[in-house]
């Protein structure tokens, strides 16, 4: 069915291109490397749901508090770049790139070892990295409790008064698990036990759940589920995100 698609839309193709007073871009090759997409334009909600939820505590935080710097570790680039619009990003990679961006300082470095002075800074933020810490995925180096060493650098580096974004995958117990050289996934007590390993306290706690048509409507009937339930909802195969916001002892 595809080669046949394929086929008709090189014909069509062609057919225009005969046609066309003008070619802005003269040379044609044919590429045949994907397939085609049948479904709706991919869209990865999780993704978009925390770094939107994120940006706006990141933002009041920001306009409230007057702060003009901040540390990111581990975050997605595109998002930090957006939220380096609103404070200068100082951003922690094992593999920094080799491009220069306004408003972004690259910093070569690990979680675990972070090359900062303690109390540093008042906001860090990490979404989305600390369950790759220390498994080696982007190149940095194996360590089977880098996660909570992380945590225990950004309780380090953080001011008295400072406040981290952080968010990781979560799931019910029975499918908290690690995956070596791809991610950790954590439960509801595995969470808060690290983080008060760390000697952080959690001030907001937000599950962002798979969005299936089920969890949707329960979640719309009922809108004060608790986070321990909204993860008993889940597949096993299904994900969700735990937003956390902390702050040191």
């Amino acid at each position: 069915m595809n080669d046949e698609r394929f086929a008709a839309d090189l014909a069509e193709f062609d057919r225009q291109s005969k046609l066309a007073p003008k070619l802005y871009s003269p040379v044609v090759q044919i590429m045949k490397k994907f397939k085609y997409e049948e479904q709706q334009m991919r869209f990865d909600n999780l993704y978009a749901t925390q770094d939107t939820l994120v940006f706006k505590a990141f933002l009041g935080h920001i306009r409230a508090t007057g702060v003009e710097e901040f540390l990111d570790i581990g975050s997605r680039l595109n998002s930090m770049i957006f939220f380096a619009q609103f404070a200068r990003c100082h951003y922690l990679e094992v593999r920094p790139p080799a491009v220069s961006i306004d408003r972004v300082k690259f910093v070569k470095g690990q979680a675990q070892a972070l090359p900062f002075a303690d109390g540093r800074f008042k906001v860090i933020t990490s979404l989305h990295a600390v369950e790759h810490f220390g498994l080696g995925r982007y190149g940095d180096t194996i360590d089977f409790e880098g996660d909570i060493k992380g945590l225990r650098e950004i309780k380090r580096c953080l001011s008295d008064d400072g406040v981290a974004f952080i968010s990781v995958p979560i799931h019910k117990p029975a499918c908290a698990r690690t995956q070596f050289h791809e991610q950790r996934i954590y439960s509801l007590p595995n969470l808060r036990e690290m983080i008060d390993d760390a000697d952080l306290k959690i001030e907001v706690l937000q599950i962002i759940p798979t969005v299936t048509a089920e969890v949707k409507a329960y979640l719309n009937e009922n809108p004060e589920t608790s986070p321990e339930d909204i993860l008993e909802l889940l597949m096993p195969k299904a994900t969700a995100v735990a937003i956390v916001i902390v702050r040191p002892k």
